[in-house]
C-alpha cells in the first residue's frame, strides 16, 4: 500500500468526518431495534 494511502486512512481514523449530530436537520426519524 502506498503510504498516501495509508496516510490518509489513517488521518480519517483519527480525525473521522460525517460524524455526529447535524444542528438543524431537515428531516428526524427515530426507530426502535426489532430483535
Amino acid at each position: 500500500m502506498s503510504d498516501f494511502y495509508r496516510e490518509h486512512i489513517l488521518d480519517h481514523y483519527v480525525h473521522p468526518r460525517n460524524w455526529g449530530r447535524l444542528e438543524n436537520p431537515d428531516i428526524v426519524a427515530e426507530s426502535d431495534d426489532v430483535r
